[in-house]
C-alpha cells in the first residue's frame, strides 16, 4: 500500500510507506509486522508503532537505520514490530512523522490468515521431506545389511567346502 502527500517545500519528497497485508510467523510463536518507508527527502524521520488504543507500543520493536538509494537523493527506512501469536488479531499501526506530514497504516488485513496457512503449509511440507530422508536412510541401511548378511553366508558356505581335490 502507498500514500502519497503533497509538499510544498520542493526539496523534500512524497514518501512511500509499504506495509504488507500479511505478517510473518517464525518459531517461537511470535508475528512480525515489517513497515517500510522510502522515497523521502530530508532523512530525519520518526516512525512509532500504536495499538488499536493509539496507545504507543515500544516492546520489540526496531527500527533499522535510514539508508540512502543508490539511484536518487532519497531516503528510506524500515521498522519491525514483534507481537505474542495471541495478539496476531489485534490492530497495530505503522506511524511516521516527517516534514512532509503525518501518516498511519494499519498491519491488519486479509491476508493475515492466509499467511499464517501459508506458513503452516511450507512448515509441514518441510517435515515430511525431513520424514521422507529419514526413511531413506533407514531404507538403505537396510539393504546395505542384507547384502552383508548374503555376502558372509556366501563366504561361510564355500570356506567350509573342501576343496573338491583328491590326492
Amino acid at each position: 500500500m502507498k500514500a502519497y502527500f503533497y509538499i510544498k517545500d520542493s526539496k523534500a519528497c512524497n514518501p512511500t510507506i509499504w506495509l504488507p497485508k500479511m505478517y510473518f510467523v517464525y518459531e517461537p510463536l511470535q508475528v512480525v509486522y515489517v513497515c517500510l518507508i522510502e522515497k523521502f527527502y530530508p532523512e530525519v524521520i520518526r516512525v512509532k508503532w500504536t495499538d488499536e488504543a493509539n496507545k504507543e507500543v515500544t516492546q520489540n520493536v526496531v527500527k533499522g537505520d535510514v539508508w540512502k538509494s543508490p539511484d536518487e537523493d532519497k531516503y528510506s527506512v524500515s521498522s519491525w514490530l514483534s507481537v505474542s501469536l495471541e495478539s496476531k488479531n489485534k490492530k497495530y499501526f505503522c506511524n511516521y512523522e516527517h516534514e512532509s506530514g503525518e501518516h498511519s497504516l494499519p498491519t491488519q488485513g486479509k491476508y493475515c490468515v492466509l499467511s499464517f496457512v501459508f506458513y503452516l503449509l511450507y512448515h509441514l511440507t518441510h517435515k515430511a521431506a525431513q520424514l521422507v530422508y529419514v526413511v531413506l536412510l533407514l531404507k538403505s541401511s537396510m539393504y546395505y545389511v542384507i547384502v552383508l548378511f548374503f555376502f558372509f553366508t556366501y563366504r561361510t558356505k564355500s570356506a567350509a567346502k573342501p576343496s573338491g581335490k583328491k590326492t
